[in-house]
């Protein structure tokens, strides 16, 4: 039998090589965790100021009100419901009162259609109506949206249609469109 001499090397339980590349992933993922804690605590500072900050804007612009003051607005009010009462009682004047409610009722329809034509993804800036045009401002994703899905509704409701596109500052198509329904002049031959 023979002995040796030497005693045995304990083995290590990382070789130089494993530690090597567990310190850069073990301080990656610590730094992680401390930016995601840190945006915690900024967030949440933040949510606890804003109530503050609010607060402290509403007791700044709400004025105090006199007594006086309120009930001036709701005598006011009351006297012009008597004069919509003495309106009423006219015949000639009830006559108007009824067409000018159906005019409104018409103009109520023609609005909510137009605004249900518009679809989701053309973000709105400007619309002007008056009786017999329209004028519509807008953002759209892509510069076909406004061909597909708006113009032929337009072009079904209005007989003129002028459009100009251009890009925002942010990138993104713009459109002004003018659309209006002009007059029909009747031409007689001799």
């Amino acid at each position: 039998m023979s002995y040796s001499l030497i005693e045995p090397k304990i083995k290590p339980l990382f070789s130089n090589f494993t530690k090597l590349f567990l310190i850069p992933i073990f301080l990656s993922i610590f730094s992680i965790i401390g930016i995601d804690e840190y945006l915690h605590v900024k967030t949440n500072l933040k949510s606890t100021n804003i109530p503050n900050l609010t607060q402290q804007i509403d007791i700044k612009k709400v004025p105090e009100k006199k007594d006086s003051q309120v009930k001036k607005p709701i005598q006011q009010e009351s006297t012009k419901k008597v004069n919509l009462a003495q309106v009423e009682q006219n015949p000639a004047n009830k006559q108007l009162l009824v067409n000018i409610s159906k005019s409104n009722q018409v103009l109520r329809n023609e609005l909510k259609g137009i605004f249900d034509a518009i679809p989701k993804d053309i973000i709105l800036l400007k619309a002007v109506f008056d009786r017999n045009s329209l004028v519509l401002k807008g953002l759209m994703p892509a510069f076909d949206t406004y061909n597909s899905s708006l113009l032929p509704f337009l072009k079904s409701k209005y007989n003129y249609n002028k459009s100009s596109f251009f890009i925002d500052q942010d990138l993104r198509y713009g459109f002004d469109s003018s659309s209006e329904i002009l007059e029909e002049v009747e031409v007689y031959e001799n």
